[in-house]
């Protein structure tokens, strides 16, 4: 459903936002490996009756990996802990991970690997594990 109100989300520090998500699920990540998730309610227009909210608790349409309607009020959430562990666990096994922080970027390090840059550590990491999806080291089954 789309969002009428246009209304973005400002994520919580050390949580991917609303876009990010999206953005992971769009490229073949796992919804069952969020640590929590995002949830809204909009009404018959498609207007937003209330803000998307982070929620702890995982619905069964996450849970289950249903996509069925309830999927559009409710997008997988991740940690940046949870990210870095991911990518830890990659087919290319990255131990040592390298954030790299100056006045206005952060770039995240990863050996044998590109740069990943980003205004923040969260959007370094969402942009190292697009790449790792993109190129096939992280299973799109985990």
């Amino acid at each position: 459903m789309e969002n009428r109100n246009d209304n973005r989300t400002e994520a919580p520090i050390g949580w991917t936002s609303l876009e990010q998500s999206i953005c992971l699920v769009t490229c073949g990540m796992e919804p069952k490996s969020a640590d929590m998730h995002y949830e809204a309610q909009f009404d018959e227009f498609g207007y937003l009756l209330y803000e998307w909210r982070l929620v702890a608790e995982k619905s069964k349409a996450i849970e289950n990996n249903l996509f069925s309607w309830r999927q559009r009020y409710e997008e997988p959430c991740w940690s940046l802990g949870k990210l870095i562990s991911i990518i830890r666990d990659s087919n290319r096994n990255f131990k040592n991970i390298l954030f790299s922080k100056d006045m206005d970027k952060t770039e995240l390090v990863l050996i044998g690997a590109p740069v990943f840059k980003g205004t923040t550590e969260m959007e370094a990491c969402v942009n190292a594990v697009v790449w790792l999806l993109e190129n096939e080291f992280i299973s799109k089954e985990k």
